[in-house]
């Protein structure tokens, strides 16, 4: 049977129908025609009046909006939609079904209404989720966007009114259960649209203090009862189910805050603080073991967890002080890690309370950080004894039992937590203390971690961490046997058990390296690195690697699998073979240096001989032996390279560490990646991911990385000496210079970015101060460009003024060499040679220091005292070498800036001139003398083979200022210095020049007081100015002007440098050939003479001046042609 259709023109475009179908337009003043329905097809009528009624009101949205207003939205009688119809459709419209759901939980009357409509909100979430996890993000995107936003802006009027008032009743707590599982689902499923501040800050005025959601955290004491007593069961389920699903949103909250101190704010005050102290109250636990409930206290550690991790969460706590929360929340955790691992035996076969062991743990690593910033004395570490069963006093034994216990994160938590203690002297004497009773002492210990091959690469790092911080007070050096004072820190101390005699300090921490073998570990640790981060062990082995590193037999270990199927191993992309441990029920839970700790016997103290060396030394684990090698992340080279470089300067002519050097920096250079640290530090600039928890390790891998690669170079830097080859690496720092700039870093990616450009700057400058200008000159010119992009960015943004300074200091060692190698200077031409915008690197690089000079660069996050001498060196010597800086400098008007700068520093000693003599600061006159030499250096560097600038200088007032300030140029030597020695240059191919100057002024200085070097330096300064006064006669009549200037000349010629005799007898040279002068220099009747005996006595160089100043001299004058011919024809040669 056919039934025919008629359909509105608008809905013919707006749907792809798979028919041809006859369409009708509507005309203005003609009412629509109406087709036959049928009758009999209730499908088809109800698509037919879905199709009309989306026709007739042009989409849907329009209709949906018609019907949600209330207004009748049926024109045709036969055509118009039922009740029914209409519900369907407005709730299969996005837009208008959210605005439902969310209104009807505004305006329910029920429980089940809201619960509904949560329900309905929380399966859009969950859908998107599902979703977009199967790859199509770009077609929910917008969707997702629209029902974030709606919740968001809708929160105020939907929710909040549920938590302003606490639940009086059963079903109160069942709804507010759901509204708390639904702001969990919709913070952890819709990370790409960041929660709004709105948002944010609705949410954080609930966590103050005496709110409704404070006081449901709190009731997690009054839970404990229901679980010890016989309570009804719904109610205990009701009552914990709540708490959990309070303590999972606050979890899952404080993770969606941002990583900075505002984010922690709410009305000026700190919720952290809060929090933790409602979250306390669940950690007072019962007496007996087996009352404790486990789900709610491990929710309950987790939640606190992660509050702690933020620094600063003690702050305004509105019952004390955060010291006293800290100590609070420290008994208390003390009593949980007590009563759940120390003393119950079995570690390493009971699973009963892992989760809140290691929550535990990690709270106490978060509070120790915490307690280190909060303590009002370095005497806090004193206060986390705690006693254990078997123990005679309180101590530290309770950190032991986490250092070798099965989970890798509590492993690594125990080792932070002493790390932290050991931060203060008094921390490292009081943790040295308590474990005396260690099998080999507590440097024993920790060494046997960090040289355990087994153990995973989170575990070692805190192990050499904690060596770093126990190395970081001074050792002494003695061997003596004497009497040790409780409150005096030796270091490691060894006994000789045979005869008794004790070795501290850094005799016994020689013993203790040689022993363990630290370079051959170091070796092995830097052989086996792993880029990615990871916490659980695994196995990763190169292409190259032999058969026995890959050997998987050995002893059962957490972090050694017993079997290893075929299936565990995988090929990654980037060359690294992956094996990923599968434990089986049969394998141990310990890692190999746990098993110590098990041993009722355990390894004994190391033998000593009297001169502190080991009699024994002990056996070198051969790789295969092992039979797993854990592979090592950036955080541990990181640790291990700043470790090297504390012994270094601890032990600065010890042989140990010097066997290793080349070997280790030739690892440290293959480990370095620019590519990788670019993607890791790019990867953090992009828009947040899919998870929360992703865009966290993607931010953690980037800064571990950056900081390994700082640390590398820093430990290369202080090993590098002329012997070393370091060509390899030199490329490499270049290329970490290349790393890009976006916008959106997190802060600590940009912390570390800093500080590797900073080491990569350094570096380069040491290889130039150590003989290695050739490579760095070679290497540098290739990589300018991106070079001056990374100055670039130093210098357009906030950041730490040591990063600009270390630019800046490598900038003017590297001109300055380039400026030594002259002619041939690869660094000119690169700053020479056009770019594509028709631009220099030298015009690009003077901008810079230009901006920085004149201050319009962004201020620092930090101020150095010696930046600005920094600045002026590079400058100095980049207008030394560049031409196109200079003209650059000339076109900003840098040469008016430098002018007017001078004029004000003048100024202001005029003023303190005018005051008393008591009353004058000397410091600041100091400090503006020094600016007025700074512009007189520069000035000079700019005026160089220039005569452009020489006009502008001239032009500016230079001569003016120059006389205003002379009283102080005098009183000044090395501003005197400066000053003649721009003179020199300014007055230099430049005869215009030097008009306004009255030479009259020059003569302050007695040449005849002393001969000293700095008397020497100020006159060959004085005779190269009169010297290239002299090359004109308007500057040689005013020279012979100059008071006294023939005797001075004469003295001179007479001194035994030969520069000064030579400037002397040039200047007398230039003299001669003035006719206006003769008569007053033959005049003088010791001139010829001294010519004369130079004419003997002197140099090939005075002979030629000499024969030239006599020539000139007898020239139309008998009377003294025949005085020097005498002699003359006496001595022919």
């Amino acid at each position: 049977m056919f039934i025919s259709v008629c359909i509105p023109s608008p809905s013919l475009h707006r749907y792809e129908l798979p028919f041809s179908v006859p369409t009708w337009r509507r005309r203005d003043g003609s009412p629509p025609g109406y087709p036959q329905l049928p009758p009999d097809d209730p499908l088809a009528l109800q698509a037919v009046k879905v199709s009309w009624a989306l026709g007739v009101h042009q989409g849907c949205d329009k209709f949906t909006k018609g019907l949600m207003a209330g207004l009748d939205m049926d024109e045709s009688p036969e055509l118009g939609l039922s009740e029914t119809e209409k519900v369907l459709l407005l709730y299969s419209h996005q837009s208008s079904a959210m605005k439902l759901t969310l209104r009807g939980i505004r305006t329910a009357t029920s429980h089940y209404g809201v619960k509904q409509s949560l329900w309905q909100l929380a399966h859009w979430l969950s859908m998107e989720e599902f979703t977009l996890n199967r790859g199509e993000e770009e077609v929910l995107q917008k969707y997702c966007m629209r029902l974030v936003y709606s919740i968001q802006t809708s929160f105020s009027l939907s929710l909040l009114r549920f938590f302003e008032v606490t639940p009086a009743n059963p079903d109160d707590e069942v709804l507010l259960r759901e509204i708390f599982h639904f702001l969990t689902v919709f913070l952890d499923c819709c990370p790409d649209s960041n929660p709004t501040d709105h948002f944010i800050n609705k949410l954080k005025a609930q966590m103050q203090d005496k709110t409704p959601l404070l006081e449901l955290l709190g009731q997690s004491a009054e839970v404990k009862p229901l679980i010890e007593g016989s309570a009804d069961p719904d109610k205990k389920n009701r009552k914990s189910g709540l708490l959990k699903q309070v303590l999972e949103f606050v979890s899952v909250f404080v993770q969606n805050l941002e990583q900075s101190y505002e984010a922690w704010m709410s009305s000026g005050q700190f919720i952290g603080s809060s929090l933790v102290s409602k979250l306390l109250h669940g950690l007072h636990l019962a007496d007996e073991f087996h009352y404790y409930d486990l789900p709610s206290l491990e929710a309950t550690l987790r939640c606190l967890m992660h509050i702690t991790a933020r620094s600063g969460w003690s702050l305004d706590w509105s019952e004390g002080d955060s010291y006293t929360l800290c100590q609070q929340m420290l008994r208390s955790l003390l009593e949980v890690v007590s009563a759940f691992h120390i003393g119950r035996g079995g570690i390493a076969i009971s699973f009963m309370g892992k989760g809140v062991t290691r929550n535990a743990s990690i709270c106490l690593l978060h509070l120790s950080h915490e307690m280190s910033i909060r303590a009002p004395d370095k005497n806090w570490p004193i206060e986390w004894a705690h006693e254990i069963p078997g123990s005679t006093s309180p101590g530290l034994q309770w950190l032991v039992p986490l250092w070798s216990y099965r989970d890798p994160e509590v492993r690594a938590s125990g080792l932070g937590i002493a790390v932290n203690l050991a931060s203060t002297i008094q921390g490292c004497l009081y943790l040295s203390r308590c474990h005396e009773d260690l099998p080999g002492t507590l440097w024993t210990t920790i060494l046997a971690i960090v040289t355990d091959h087994s153990e995973c690469s989170v575990v070692r790092k805190q192990a050499v961490n904690l060596l770093i911080h126990l190395l970081s007070h001074p050792l002494s050096g003695s061997t003596e046997e004497k009497p040790l004072s409780e409150d005096e820190w030796v270091g490691p101390r060894l006994v000789n058990q045979e005869t008794q005699v004790s070795v501290s300090g850094k005799a016994a921490l020689l013993a203790l390296l040689n022993y363990f073998h630290l370079v051959p570990n170091v070796i092995t640790i830097l052989s086996y690195f792993y880029p990615q981060c990871t916490i659980q062990p695994v196995s990763v082995v190169d292409n190259s690697s032999t058969g026995s590193t890959r050997s998987t037999s050995g002893p059962s270990t957490a972090t050694t699998p017993d079997n290893l199927t075929s299936g565990q191993v995988g090929q990654r992309s980037d060359g690294y073979q992956v094996i990923s441990p599968v434990l089986s029920e049969q394998s141990s839970t310990v890692p190999l240096i746990a098993a110590s700790f098990q041993n009722e016997d355990g390894p004994q103290p190391s033998t000593l001989s009297s001169e502190g060396t080991i009699l024994e030394p002990r056996t070198e684990r051969a790789p295969s032996s092992v039979g797993y090698l854990s592979v090592v992340t950036p955080c541990l080279v990181a640790s291990v390279c700043l470790l090297l470089n504390q012994l270094t300067v601890l032990l600065p002519d010890n042989s140990i560490l010097s066997n290793g050097k080349s070997e280790i920096i030739k690892l440290i250079t293959g480990i370095l990646d620019p590519n990788k640290a670019q993607s890791l530090s790019l990867a953090t600039a992009a828009p947040p991911s899919s998870s929360s928890s992703s865009s966290l390790s993607s931010s953690l891998a980037a800064i571990q990385y950056l900081r390994m690669c700082s640390r590398g170079l820093d430990l290369a830097t202080v090993w590098l000496d002329k012997e070393t080859d370091v060509t390899k690496l030199l490329s490499r720092t270049c290329q970490l210079l290349h790393i890009k700039f976006k916008k959106g870093k997190d802060q600590g990616v940009k912390m570390n970015l800093h500080c590797l450009i900073e080491t990569c700057f350094n570096f380069l400058t040491v290889c130039i101060q150590r003989g290695k200008e050739e490579e760095v000159l070679e290497i540098s010119s290739l990589h300018m460009t991106h070079i001056s992009a990374t100055m670039a960015y130093l210098l357009k943004f906030s950041v730490p003024c040591s990063s600009r300074l270390s630019s800046f200091t490598y900038l003017a060692h590297l001109l300055a060499v380039d400026k030594a190698n002259e002619p041939s200077s690869p660094i000119t031409e690169v700053l020479e040679a056009k770019q594509e915008d028709g631009k220099t690197q030298g015009t690009v690089v003077c901008d810079l220091l230009l901006s920085s000079y004149d201050g319009t660069a962004p201020p620092c996050l930090d101020h150095v005292q010696h930046e600005r001498t920094a600045l002026v060196a590079a400058f100095k010597n980049l207008s030394a070498v560049s031409k196109s800086a200079k003209q650059t400098a000339l076109e900003a008007g840098f040469v008016e800036t430098l002018i007017e700068e001078m004029k004000r520093c003048h100024a202001k000693l005029a003023a303190q001139n005018l005051l008393p003599v008591k009353k004058r600061n000397k410091k600041k006159e100091g400090s503006l003398l020094k600016q007025i030499n700074t512009c007189v250096v520069i000035l000079q560097n700019l005026m160089f083979n220039n005569q452009d600038m020489k006009v502008a200088v001239k032009q500016a007032g230079f001569a003016q200022v120059l006389f205003k300030l002379w009283a102080w140029i005098q009183s000044t030597k090395s501003l005197q210095a400066s000053v003649l020695s721009a003179l020199t240059v300014y007055t230099s191919h430049c005869i215009t020049e030097w008009i306004p100057f009255n030479l009259g002024k020059f003569q302050s200085l007695s040449f005849k007081s002393s001969k000293s070097q700095q008397l020497i330096h100020s006159a060959i300064l004085w005779l190269k100015l009169l010297a290239v006064f002299t090359f004109s006669s308007d500057g040689q009549q005013m020279a012979m002007k100059v008071k006294d200037i023939l005797e001075l000349l004469i003295e001179f010629s007479k001194w035994p440098q030969n520069e000064i005799s030579h400037l002397a007898i040039l200047v007398i040279h230039n003299l001669c050939f003035l006719g206006a002068n003769k008569n007053k220099m033959l005049s003088n009747e010791a001139l010829l003479p001294v010519l004369l005996a130079k004419f003997d006595n002197g140099d090939l160089r005075e002979q030629f001046l000499v024969t030239s100043a006599l020539w000139s001299a007898v020239h139309g004058n008998r009377k003294v042609r025949n005085f020097v011919l005498i002699p003359l024809s006496v001595n022919p040669s």
